[in-house]
């Protein structure tokens, strides 16, 4: 963005893994110390966590724990740091096989989902997932999830209003 280039002058140094100066497992730290207009931008935030089961995140956007209501310590807390348990109970087997399904044929995703805020509200949103092989063979998924709750709402309001009406 324009005011993030006006303080870094000079060419954008971006963290890579052989990087000394970049935590592992970090490698969005660097969006968001740099440009945090950037993320906070995003309808919904982005993430990464270890593709296996129960995979734990490595990365989570502070615009998604704002939008949720969480702090780091209790979004971690409240979801055992971990993918599988962010995602609402009652969506959750559904998500995981459509992930690892497809997968099988490709190295993206997309599905969606609810997960709880802070107070208690489901919010739903729309998940695209890139599977990633790092250089050691380890297997992370790098996740944008957009806030599709407003237009979900309005989308079972038509619905039951549709009902009702054939009903009539």
């Amino acid at each position: 963005c324009p005011a993030c280039r006006a303080r870094h002058a000079g060419p954008v140094r971006v963290p890579t893994t052989d990087d000394r100066s970049a935590r592992p497992g970090n490698e969005f730290q660097w969006l968001e110390n740099l440009c945090p207009q950037y993320l906070a931008a995003v309808p919904g935030g982005v993430f990464k966590y270890e593709a296996k089961p129960k995979g734990k995140f490595t990365f989570v956007s502070s615009q998604l724990l704002r939008l949720l209501g969480y702090t780091e310590e209790e979004f971690k807390k409240k979801f055992n740091n971990c993918f599988d348990d962010m995602v609402y109970e009652k969506d959750r087997a559904k998500v995981l096989k459509s992930i690892d399904d497809q997968i099988q044929n490709g190295e993206f995703d997309t599905c969606e989902y609810r997960i709880e805020t802070k107070s208690g509200f489901l919010r739903w949103f729309y998940d695209v997932g890139h599977l990633v092989v790092d250089e050691q063979g380890k297997r992370w998924f790098y996740v944008v999830i957009v806030d599709i709750d407003d237009r979900k709402r309005l989308r079972e309001e038509r619905e039951i209003k549709e009902q009702l009406e054939a009903k009539l």
